[in-house]
C-alpha cells in the first residue's frame, strides 16, 4: 500500500513575527487549526485531522526502560558531548515555503507565517505505526501532550533555551534498533528526507520527510508496524541532498571572510550557516541568500549560527602487527591515532586521519603504514578529513579503557552515513583512550577546521552525566583518527567514523569524520570495514 505523504496537508494557523534584520526566521507561540488550503483537502477534513494529530496509532503500550546504547558490558566509560549553541530558538520554527504557495503575506517588515502540518490519512485509517505531526513544536520549550498509548508529536521533541533539542536518560536496546534501521532507510532516501533523531524523552524516534517522500513513509511503516515505540514523520521543505548540495553551493563562493561552514539543520529543512566572528549574522544571512538566488537553491532556508575556529586533535602506546584500532601513530608531524580498517579495492588499509599530515607511521618503532590516498586539504570540503594507509595488518578490535589498558572489543561492522541526533557514541585515541557520554546532534557538518573547510562529519556534544548539558571531557589532542563508534548490542561496536575536531567557540563541540566520504571517493563505492 502506497502512502502519499503529501495527501493530507492542512494549514496549522499559527502566527509569527519575522524581523528585517533575520529575514525569514520565524519565532512564536503555538496558534490555532485554520483552514485547509492545500493539495485538495476539504475544508470538512479538518475535524476529523484535529482529533487524530495528538494520538499514537499501531504502538503498544510499554514501560520505558533503562537499556543503556553505551559501550558493551564494561567497556565504555566517559563520554563528550557538545554545548547549546547560541543560535535562536526560532532556528528550528522555520518552514521555508514559497510565499504565495503558502499564502503567507509580507507586511511591511513582517511576515504572517502559516506552518503546515502533515497528516498520513491512510496510516491512521490502517492503525500503523508511523504518525506525522507539525514539523516542530514550539522550540524553546514544549508542552507535553501524552495520550494513553505514550509519546505524542507535541512531547516526542524539547529543545533548550538556545534551540538545542535535550535528551533525558538513554535508549533502550530495542529503541536504539529501531532508529538504525530508520537512520539507515534515510541515508538511502536523503533525496527526500533530512535525518532522524531519538524523541527527548528516549519514547520514540522523530523522522523528518518532505512531503514527496511516499516511499520511504512505506518502508519505515514496515519496520515500525508493532513496535513498543512510535516513529513520528515530521515535514521539512527541503532534502538532505539539497541542504548539503546549496551549502557546497555557499563555500564555492568568494564568502569565506563570513562563512566558516554550514549543517543541515534535520528538525527545519535549513541550511545552517556558521559565521565567521565579528560579521554580523543578519548580514551575512543576507549575502547567502543573495547568492543562493543565483542557483537552483534560492527556495532554500537560512539559518545563521556564530561559528568558531576548530583545532584539530593531534598529539595506545606499544602495539604489534596486527595493529588494533584506537592506537598511537607516531610521525614527523606528531601523533595521532589508528581508526579503522577499510577493505578498498580489495586491499585491507587503516583508515586515519587527513591532516595528520605526514605520510609514515610508526607504533613503538615499528612501521603501522605509509599513506595510500588521502582527501585532505584538497578535498576535504566534499569527502571529508582522512586518509589511508597501507604496508602492514590490521585488525578488526579497537582498545578500550584506559591509555595503558590492553582490552579491546570486536569490530563487526559500520555505518556509513549519520546518525540519529541524540545517539550514544564513543571515542578510542591515544591520548584519552576510550570516552563516551557523546551525544549525536547532526551529521553530514561541514566546519572549518585549523583554516580547512571540512565535510562529512558527525557532530557530537559530550556530557559526563549523561543528561542535557555539555562539558569539555571529551577527545584531546593526539586522538585524531581515533575510533569513534557505539555498542553492536552483542558485546561489540559498530564505528561511525574516526576523531576529527573539537570546538570550543561558539559552543563545546566535537567531531568525528563519517566514513561516508570515503565511499564516495573515486574507485571508494565498494569500501567496507573488514
Amino acid at each position: 500500500m502506497g502512502l502519499p505523504i503529501d495527501r493530507a496537508l492542512v494549514a496549522f494557523g499559527e502566527e509569527r513575527r519575522c524581523t528585517a534584520r533575520t529575514g525569514r526566521l520565524c519565532t512564536g507561540p503555538r496558534g490555532t487549526w485554520s483552514d485547509v488550503t492545500r493539495l485538495g483537502v476539504d475544508h470538512d477534513a479538518t475535524a476529523a485531522v484535529e482529533e487524530t494529530i495528538p494520538t499514537i496509532i499501531g504502538t503498544t503500550p510499554s514501560s520505558m526502560n533503562d537499556g543503556s546504547t553505551q559501550a558493551p558490558s564494561g567497556s565504555m566509560s566517559r563520554t563528550p558531548s557538545r554545548s547549546a549553541a547560541s543560535r535562536a530558538a526560532e532556528r528550528a520554527q522555520l518552514f521555508r515555503r514559497d510565499l504565495a504557495a503558502d499564502n503567507m503575506q509580507p507586511i511591511g517588515e513582517e511576515v504572517t507565517v502559516r506552518r503546515i502540518v502533515m497528516i498520513l490519512g491512510a496510516m491512521i485509517a490502517a492503525g500503523l505505526a508511523i504518525v506525522s505531526a507539525p514539523a516542530m513544536a514550539q522550540h524553546a520549550s514544549t508542552v507535553d501532550v501524552h495520550t494513553e498509548e505514550g509519546t505524542s508529536p507535541d512531547s516526542c521533541l524539547r529543545f533548550d533555551e538556545n534551540g538545542e533539542q535535550v535528551w533525558d536518560g538513554q535508549a533502550s536496546a530495542e529503541l536504539d534498533l529501531l532508529a538504525n534501521e530508520v537512520q539507515a532507510l534515510v541515508d538511502e532516501h536523503t533525496d527526500v528526507a533530512t535525518g532522524v533523531a531519538f524523541c527527548s524523552g528516549f519514547d520514540g524516534v522523530a523522522v523528518f520527510m518532505t512531503p514527496t517522500a511516499g516511499a520511504l513513509a512505506e518502508r519505515i511503516d514496515g519496520i515500525a508496524a508493532g513496535k513498543p515505540y512510535p516513529v513520528i514523520a515530521y515535514e521539512v521543505p527541503a532534502s538532505l541532498d539539497t541542504l548539503i548540495s546549496a551549502g557546497q553551493s555557499v563555500m564555492e563562493r568568494d564568502l569565506s571572510d563570513a562563512v566558516m561552514g554550514f549543517a543541515p539543520d534535520i528538525y527545519s529543512g535549513a541550511l545552517l550557516i556558521e559565521v565567521r566572528p565579528g560579521s554580523d549574522q543578519g548580514e551575512v544571512a543576507a549575502r547567502v541568500q543573495r547568492e543562493l538566488d543565483r542557483t537552483e537553491y534560492s527556495a532554500v532556508q537560512i539559518v545563521t549560527d556564530p561559528g568558531g575556529e576548530g583545532e584539530t586533535l593531534v598529539t595506545r602506546k606499544a602495539d604489534t602487527a596486527p595493529y588494533w584500532m584506537g592506537g598511537e601513530l607516531v610521525s614527523a608531524s606528531g601523533y595521532c591515532s589508528s581508526g579503522v580498517r577499510i577493505t578498498f579495492a580489495g586491499v585491507h588499509r587503516l583508515l586515519t586521519a587527513g591532516h595528520c599530515t605526514a605520510t609514515s607511521f610508526t607504533n613503538a618503532g615499528n612501521l603501522v603504514g605509509n599513506q595510500y590516498t588521502t582527501a585532505y586539504p584538497g578535498n576535504a570540503d566534499i569527502y571529508g578529513d582522512w586518509k589511508l594507509l597501507y604496508g602492514s595488518t590490521y585488525g578488526m578490535r579497537v582498545f578500550n579503557g584506559d591509555v595503558y589498558g590492553t582490552t579491546s572489543l570486536a569490530i563487526s561492522g559500520a555505518v556509513w552515513g549519520g546518525r540519529p541526533n541524540g545517539s550514544a557514541v564513543c571515542t578510542s585515541g591515544r591520548t584519552t583512550g576510550q570516552i563516551c557520554r557523546y551525544y549525536v546532534t547532526n551529521s553530514y557538518s561541514t566546519r572549518t577546521v585549523d583554516g580547512i573547510v571540512t565535510g562529512q562529519m558527525l557532530e557530537m556534544r559530550h556530557d559526563s552525566t549523561g543528561g542535557s548539558g555539555a562539558d569539555w571531557n571529551g577527545a584531546q589532542p593526539g586522538d585524531s583518527g581515533g575510533t569513534c563508534y557505539y555498542s553492536d548490542g552483542a558485546g561489540g561496536v559498530t564505528v561511525a567514523g574516526i576523531v576529527t575536531a573539537r570546538f570550543s567557540t561558539p559552543s563545546l563541540r566535537y567531531y568525528c569524520t563519517q566514513l561516508s566520504g570515503v565511499r564516495a571517493w573515486p574507485g571508494g563505492t565498494g569500501a567496507t570495514v573488514g
